[in-house]
């Protein structure tokens, strides 16, 4: 098993447990690295950190949550937020500027159908 194969074990699992906390230590094990060599490999690869991609695929699916009208509240535990406040600071703080693009989080369930996957490829590419 090649390390590219490994990398992709690890990110299958982070992409099916998204909604759950994440131990890097049991990724750098799927991974068959230590957590160090794991967390490098993957910044090279991916061009950015765990944590950050992490951050990212969250907020993403958030947004197609909040869309398909999920509440605020819901969506914000269901990705690990301890209360909506926490999840509203998160959209200006990780790069997700919805307020600049006329957007607020509440108005993103509000889309239309054919917009969702702009949004979602603009929140991937933040």
């Amino acid at each position: 098993m090649d390390w590219i194969t490994r990398l992709n074990n690890a990110i299958t699992y982070m992409e099916e447990n998204m909604a759950n906390e994440m131990d890097y230590a049991h990724l750098a094990q799927i991974a068959c690295c230590s957590s160090y060599q794991f967390q490098r490999m993957f910044t090279y690869i991916a061009g950015v950190s765990v944590p950050e991609y992490l951050r990212r695929r969250k907020m993403s699916l958030a947004a197609v949550d909040l869309q398909s009208g999920g509440k605020v509240i819901d969506v914000a535990l269901k990705y690990g937020y301890t209360s909506p406040t926490a999840f509203n600071r998160a959209y200006p703080t990780r790069g997700f500027h919805f307020r600049h693009r006329g957007l607020g989080e509440y108005a993103v369930r509000n889309l239309v159908a054919g917009e969702e996957e702009s949004l979602i490829l603009s929140l991937e590419n933040v």
